[in-house]
């Protein structure tokens, strides 16, 4: 067995950062990205409006309120590995059997069930778990990291699907996904680690073990010994995270942001071609969205390393109100073109914030004993809002023609998880429990 990794000069943990980051977000990028550009094509192709086309996406929300619990108490368990393994399978059976789709509740399987369930079973909770269960102090710069990389290769991702789609088909790109798919396969049997890094005799964030520790950890046999005192946490089970008011605030912010990021992604490409814009164009918009977001994405984590869990919801809290700024701009603006980009500054600057702060944040209060679990219950809450935004989006559309209803309602909502925010309380375990 295993028992000690190490590279020179770098701590494993950065790798498997990096490795996971990268490979797994090209995997999932044409049931991610690949949403909205196909979003007119396919519904042309199989007779669909707007609405019944949204729901194979409503679907997929659906199960991931099922599946992101189920995942979530299985990397707690018994590690995230094999569960990085069967989302790469399922996606690349999904995105073979999408080329072969011919009718509506064909799509709503495949994309909805097997795409949407791979990507949720293999590359969202299970990899969250593997980072936070290797950093601790740098936890923070950790996740800046990881989603700096999710956000430049799904910024090239955006166009070079676009591409793919115009010219070849959405078919035939969904076939070559699909090989994709099987191949990060091997990246997910090497890079994801089952244990902590106390098992292969090394410290969370890459400290050097005192010197009096260094035969245990030498030694280790499985069980994980305790780690310096710069990275204790408290350690909640997910029955005390549940008996906490925090946690259910932060389970009503989770609804919230999640209802306006289902309701408003999906439609974005569709929505900009009716501006009159190409294809190709709305999928470099919203690539350069995702630009805009960058400093998000590199310095919110870094920035959360350096505030206390007192004053981080302040933090959490400015950014959404950066997102419902982003959100009111479309409605607001009807007849000014430049309201696209003030959307895309400000909501990419807010909404790409909010999931690197809510796993810092739930990480921070709660410790990573049940970090999965603890994560993923969230997620049945939010599965059946998650699923109605995009499908009302497109009933709105379809009954006026506009999206203006339904970008207020978001633009409420976005508000409304802001103020949520300022108001969090930093739990804390009962007397004689603490870590």
């Amino acid at each position: 067995m295993l028992k000690r990794l190490r590279f020179p000069h770098l701590y494993f943990g950065w790798w498997i950062n990096v490795a996971v980051s990268f490979f797994f977000t090209i995997t999932a990028g044409f049931g991610g990205q690949g949403a909205s550009i196909i979003f007119k094509p396919l519904s042309v192709d199989l007779g669909l409006d707007r609405a019944a086309t949204s729901v194979a996406m409503g679907v997929a929300a659906l199960q991931n309120g099922i599946v992101f619990p189920l995942a979530g108490w299985l990397c707690d368990r018994y590690g995230s590995k094999y569960l990085a393994v069967a989302g790469c399978c399922l996606t690349g059976i999904g995105l073979i059997l999408m080329y072969f789709v011919q009718s509506a509740w064909q799509y709503y399987l495949v994309w909805g069930v097997l795409i949407g369930g791979g990507n949720t079973l293999g590359f969202s909770v299970s990899i969250d778990k593997v980072v936070a269960n290797w950093f601790v102090r740098k936890r923070g710069l950790a996740f800046s990291i990881r989603f700096a990389i999710v956000a430049v290769v799904g910024m090239i991702l955006l166009p070079v699907i676009s591409i793919l789609v115009t010219e070849i088909g959405w078919r035939t790109t969904a076939l070559i996904w699909s090989a994709i798919a099987f191949a990060t396969i091997p990246v997910a049997l090497y890079f994801v680690k089952d244990k902590r890094p106390e098992y292969y005799g090394l410290l969370p964030d890459g400290e050097e073990p005192a010197k009096d520790k260094l035969g245990k950890l030498a030694s280790l046999s499985g069980a994980e010994p305790t780690v310096s005192d710069k990275s204790t946490e408290q350690e909640f089970t997910l029955s005390e995270a549940l008996k906490t008011s925090t946690y259910w605030m932060l389970t009503l912010i989770w609804i919230l942001v999640f209802a306006v990021g289902g309701g408003i992604s999906v439609h974005l490409i569709p929505m900009f071609t009716d501006f009159g814009i190409t294809p190709v164009k709305a999928a470099s918009l919203v690539a350069l969205m995702t630009l805009f977001s960058m400093p998000s994405r590199l310095l919110i984590g870094v920035i959360a390393d350096r505030v206390s869990k007192q004053k981080i919801k302040y933090l959490l809290g400015c950014m959404l109100v950066l997102m419902a700024i982003g959100v009111w701009s479309l409605v607001l603006n009807p007849s000014i073109y430049g309201r696209i980009y003030l959307f895309l500054i400000f909501y990419g600057l807010g909404y790409a914030a909010f999931i690197p702060l809510d796993i810092i944040i739930r990480s921070r209060f709660y410790g990573r004993k049940a970090y999965g679990s603890i994560q993923s219950i969230s997620m049945i809450f939010s599965a059946p809002v998650s699923f109605f935004a995009p499908i009302f989006s497109g009933r709105v559309y379809d009954n006026s023609g506009s999206y203006t209803i339904a970008l207020t309602t978001f633009a409420v909502m976005a508000s409304c998880a802001a103020i949520i925010t300022f108001m969090l309380k930093v739990p804390e375990l009962t007397p004689g429990r603490k870590s």
